[in-house]
């Protein structure tokens, strides 16, 4: 499963990062999910295209982190997102 990103656009407003439901529809609101700096960064690389080993080395390069860390973090990111339904199959 993927992160369904052409459904959803990350936005920077109010000092936060908002991942946006852009295909909602006005009688369905659906509440923007948080990101912090993390969860965005993750966000922009799939965006790219990126695998989940090349975020795992992402996050080790930029944040200073284990790669067992990182493997947890990202486990962590895509389970928020499958909770939200942002996941598609591919």
């Amino acid at each position: 499963m993927q992160p369904n990103c052409a459904r959803y656009q990350l936005r920077y407003a109010a000092g936060q990062y908002w991942l946006l439901d852009m295909e909602q529809q006005e009688s369905e609101y659906v509440a923007p999910i948080v990101l912090n700096e993390t969860g965005a960064v993750l966000w922009k690389a799939y965006e790219q295209g990126k695998e989940v080993s090349q975020l795992i080395n992402l996050l080790v390069l930029e944040y200073g982190v284990s790669q067992n860390q990182a493997v947890t973090d990202i486990d962590m990111f895509l389970e928020q997102l499958r909770n939200h339904g942002v996941m598609i199959q591919g």
